[in-house]
Protein backbone atom coordinates (compact mmCIF):
# COMPACT_ATOMS: atom_id res chain seq x y z
CA UNK A 1 0.00 0.00 0.00
CA UNK A 2 2.86 2.15 1.06
CA UNK A 3 4.62 1.63 -2.51
CA UNK A 4 1.27 2.57 -4.61
CA UNK A 5 0.99 5.49 -2.56
CA UNK A 6 4.70 6.77 -3.00
CA UNK A 7 4.26 6.14 -6.98
CA UNK A 8 1.75 8.41 -7.22
CA UNK A 9 2.77 11.05 -4.95
CA UNK A 10 5.23 11.21 -6.90
CA UNK A 11 3.42 11.17 -9.93
CA UNK A 12 2.41 14.68 -9.00
CA UNK A 13 5.28 16.02 -8.00
CA UNK A 14 7.43 14.98 -11.54
CA UNK A 15 4.18 17.05 -13.27
CA UNK A 16 4.48 19.72 -11.77
CA UNK A 17 8.03 20.21 -11.85
CA UNK A 18 7.75 19.59 -15.66
CA UNK A 19 4.89 22.47 -16.03
CA UNK A 20 7.13 24.55 -14.35
CA UNK A 21 10.03 23.88 -16.45
CA UNK A 22 7.86 23.91 -19.85
CA UNK A 23 6.52 27.43 -18.30
CA UNK A 24 10.41 28.54 -17.97
CA UNK A 25 11.20 27.55 -21.63
CA UNK A 26 8.04 29.35 -23.29
CA UNK A 27 9.64 32.64 -21.73
CA UNK A 28 13.02 31.88 -23.47
CA UNK A 29 15.53 34.73 -22.12
CA UNK A 30 13.10 37.23 -20.97
CA UNK A 31 13.19 38.36 -17.19
CA UNK A 32 10.78 36.86 -15.29
CA UNK A 33 7.83 38.88 -15.17
CA UNK A 34 6.15 40.20 -11.34
CA UNK A 35 3.04 37.65 -11.89
CA UNK A 36 5.89 34.97 -12.45
CA UNK A 37 7.08 36.00 -9.16
CA UNK A 38 3.84 36.55 -7.11
CA UNK A 39 2.78 32.88 -8.02
CA UNK A 40 6.16 31.07 -7.08
CA UNK A 41 5.87 33.42 -3.85
CA UNK A 42 2.01 31.77 -3.73
CA UNK A 43 3.52 28.30 -4.08
CA UNK A 44 6.31 29.13 -1.83
CA UNK A 45 3.51 30.32 0.66
CA UNK A 46 1.58 27.50 0.27
CA UNK A 47 3.81 25.18 0.68
CA UNK A 48 4.82 26.32 4.04
CA UNK A 49 0.94 25.87 5.05
CA UNK A 50 0.60 22.09 4.36
CA UNK A 51 3.95 21.28 6.02
CA UNK A 52 3.06 23.28 9.23
CA UNK A 53 -0.09 21.67 9.06
CA UNK A 54 1.34 18.31 8.68
CA UNK A 55 3.42 19.05 11.82
CA UNK A 56 0.47 18.57 13.96
CA UNK A 57 0.54 14.90 12.87
CA UNK A 58 3.64 14.30 15.07
CA UNK A 59 1.43 14.58 18.54
CA UNK A 60 -0.57 11.50 17.39
CA UNK A 61 0.45 8.90 19.60
CA UNK A 62 -2.60 7.14 19.76
CA UNK A 63 -5.26 6.49 16.81
CA UNK A 64 -6.98 4.81 14.64
CA UNK A 65 -8.02 4.66 10.98
CA UNK A 66 -8.78 2.97 7.97
CA UNK A 67 -6.92 3.91 5.15
CA UNK A 68 -8.93 3.37 1.90
CA UNK A 69 -7.87 2.83 -1.89
CA UNK A 70 -10.03 3.18 -4.54
CA UNK A 71 -9.03 3.44 -8.54
CA UNK A 72 -11.95 5.05 -10.71
CA UNK A 73 -14.55 4.59 -7.83
CA UNK A 74 -13.60 1.10 -7.27
CA UNK A 75 -12.29 0.16 -4.28
CA UNK A 76 -8.92 -2.08 -4.42
CA UNK A 77 -8.14 -2.19 -0.52
CA UNK A 78 -8.59 -1.35 3.58
CA UNK A 79 -6.08 -0.56 5.62
CA UNK A 80 -6.72 -1.06 8.99
CA UNK A 81 -3.99 1.22 11.46
CA UNK A 82 -3.54 1.04 15.27
CA UNK A 83 -1.00 3.41 17.39
CA UNK A 84 -0.17 3.70 20.65
CA UNK A 85 3.15 4.96 21.36
CA UNK A 86 6.06 3.56 19.38
CA UNK A 87 3.94 0.80 18.43
CA UNK A 88 1.29 0.22 15.46
CA UNK A 89 -0.50 -2.80 13.71
CA UNK A 90 -1.48 -2.78 10.48
CA UNK A 91 -3.89 -4.78 8.81
CA UNK A 92 -4.97 -4.99 5.18
CA UNK A 93 -7.92 -6.91 3.26
CA UNK A 94 -6.19 -8.26 1.08
CA UNK A 95 -3.20 -10.09 3.05
CA UNK A 96 -3.99 -12.64 5.85
CA UNK A 97 -0.48 -11.20 7.28
CA UNK A 98 -0.33 -8.51 10.05
CA UNK A 99 2.23 -6.33 10.68
CA UNK A 100 3.19 -5.75 14.20
CA UNK A 101 6.13 -2.83 14.49
CA UNK A 102 7.70 -1.85 17.27
CA UNK A 103 9.86 1.55 16.10
CA UNK A 104 11.18 1.88 19.17
CA UNK A 105 13.39 -0.83 18.89
CA UNK A 106 13.08 -1.16 15.30
CA UNK A 107 11.46 -4.48 15.40
CA UNK A 108 8.68 -5.78 12.43
CA UNK A 109 6.96 -8.47 12.57
CA UNK A 110 4.79 -10.50 10.10
CA UNK A 111 2.23 -11.89 11.62
CA UNK A 112 -0.12 -15.23 10.33
CA UNK A 113 -3.38 -15.33 12.53
CA UNK A 114 -4.53 -18.75 11.04
CA UNK A 115 -1.44 -20.62 11.65
CA UNK A 116 -0.20 -18.29 14.82
CA UNK A 117 3.04 -17.94 13.40
CA UNK A 118 5.13 -14.86 13.33
CA UNK A 119 8.57 -14.08 11.19
CA UNK A 120 11.04 -11.09 12.18
CA UNK A 121 11.57 -9.05 9.34
CA UNK A 122 14.88 -6.51 8.60
CA UNK A 123 14.01 -3.49 10.15
CA UNK A 124 13.37 -0.62 7.84
CA UNK A 125 14.34 2.46 8.03
CA UNK A 126 12.25 4.45 5.74
CA UNK A 127 8.92 3.63 7.56
CA UNK A 128 11.14 4.83 11.15
CA UNK A 129 12.03 7.59 9.72
CA UNK A 130 8.54 8.48 8.66
CA UNK A 131 7.34 7.89 12.26
CA UNK A 132 9.51 9.98 13.93
CA UNK A 133 7.67 12.70 11.33
CA UNK A 134 4.50 11.75 11.48
CA UNK A 135 4.29 10.11 14.36
CA UNK A 136 0.62 8.01 14.28
CA UNK A 137 0.50 9.57 10.52
CA UNK A 138 2.80 8.14 9.50
CA UNK A 139 0.79 5.96 6.56
CA UNK A 140 -1.25 8.18 5.97
CA UNK A 141 1.14 11.19 5.58
CA UNK A 142 3.65 9.12 3.74
CA UNK A 143 5.32 11.12 1.63
CA UNK A 144 3.08 13.66 0.65
CA UNK A 145 5.79 16.40 1.26
CA UNK A 146 7.46 15.32 -1.67
CA UNK A 147 4.41 16.76 -3.79
CA UNK A 148 3.32 19.59 -1.89
CA UNK A 149 5.62 22.11 -3.52
CA UNK A 150 3.72 22.14 -6.54
CA UNK A 151 0.28 22.75 -5.17
CA UNK A 152 -1.39 25.73 -4.82
CA UNK A 153 -4.28 26.60 -1.45
CA UNK A 154 -7.49 26.51 -2.28
CA UNK A 155 -9.16 26.97 0.32
CA UNK A 156 -10.83 24.66 3.35
CA UNK A 157 -13.75 21.90 3.33
CA UNK A 158 -14.88 19.41 5.74
CA UNK A 159 -13.44 15.59 5.47
CA UNK A 160 -15.47 12.82 7.80
CA UNK A 161 -16.20 15.78 9.83
CA UNK A 162 -12.73 17.62 10.38
CA UNK A 163 -11.64 20.85 9.02
CA UNK A 164 -9.22 20.55 6.45
CA UNK A 165 -7.09 22.61 3.80
CA UNK A 166 -6.74 21.79 0.74
CA UNK A 167 -4.24 22.00 -1.82
CA UNK A 168 -4.88 21.63 -5.76
CA UNK A 169 -2.70 21.03 -8.89
CA UNK A 170 -4.26 21.45 -12.43
CA UNK A 171 -2.75 21.34 -15.93
CA UNK A 172 -4.25 20.25 -19.03
CA UNK A 173 -3.93 16.23 -18.97
CA UNK A 174 -3.92 15.95 -14.85
CA UNK A 175 -5.27 16.79 -11.74
CA UNK A 176 -4.36 16.84 -7.71
CA UNK A 177 -6.21 17.23 -4.29
CA UNK A 178 -4.78 16.98 -1.00
CA UNK A 179 -7.15 17.89 2.34
CA UNK A 180 -4.79 18.08 5.29
CA UNK A 181 -6.91 17.77 8.93
CA UNK A 182 -6.42 21.31 10.44
CA UNK A 183 -6.97 19.53 13.92
CA UNK A 184 -4.45 16.82 13.62
CA UNK A 185 -2.31 17.04 10.64
CA UNK A 186 -3.27 13.92 8.84
CA UNK A 187 -3.98 13.73 4.88
CA UNK A 188 -7.28 13.05 5.21
CA UNK A 189 -7.77 12.86 1.24
CA UNK A 190 -5.70 12.87 -1.68
CA UNK A 191 -7.14 12.58 -5.50
CA UNK A 192 -5.20 12.08 -8.33
CA UNK A 193 -6.79 12.05 -11.97
CA UNK A 194 -4.94 11.82 -15.57
CA UNK A 195 -7.06 10.60 -18.67
CA UNK A 196 -9.68 8.69 -17.49
CA UNK A 197 -8.42 7.49 -14.64
CA UNK A 198 -8.72 8.39 -11.23
CA UNK A 199 -6.86 7.46 -7.78
CA UNK A 200 -8.37 8.19 -4.99
CA UNK A 201 -6.92 7.54 -1.39
CA UNK A 202 -8.72 8.41 2.22
CA UNK A 203 -8.69 8.34 5.87
CA UNK A 204 -12.02 6.95 7.43
CA UNK A 205 -13.25 5.58 10.96
CA UNK A 206 -10.37 8.32 12.45
CA UNK A 207 -10.51 7.63 16.33
CA UNK A 208 -7.87 9.90 18.11
CA UNK A 209 -7.52 8.22 21.83
CA UNK A 210 -9.14 4.84 22.03
CA UNK A 211 -6.18 2.18 21.40
CA UNK A 212 -5.10 0.17 23.56
CA UNK A 213 -2.01 -1.87 24.33
CA UNK A 214 -3.31 -4.93 23.68
CA UNK A 215 -4.43 -3.63 20.41
CA UNK A 216 -0.88 -3.28 19.28
CA UNK A 217 0.72 -6.70 21.21
CA UNK A 218 1.32 -10.00 19.67
CA UNK A 219 -0.93 -12.26 21.09
CA UNK A 220 0.98 -14.28 23.84
CA UNK A 221 0.66 -17.53 22.27
CA UNK A 222 2.41 -15.75 19.37
CA UNK A 223 5.25 -18.50 17.97
CA UNK A 224 7.64 -15.43 16.39
CA UNK A 225 10.95 -16.26 14.77
CA UNK A 226 14.03 -14.49 13.69
CA UNK A 227 16.17 -12.34 15.38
Amino acid sequence: MKKVIILVVLAVFMISQTGCVVKNDSSTSEPKTQTTLDKNETEAASSDTFIKAMDKAKSLDNCYYELIAELNGNRNSVTRVWVKGNKTKIENDKRDIVNYIDFEKGEFVDYDNKSKKGSKAPSNQNYIDDFKRYAGAYLANADYEGAIGGLDADGKEDIEGNSCIVGKYEDNTSKAMIYISEQYGIVMKFDFSTGNNKSSFYVTNLKIGSVTDQDVELPQDANVSGN
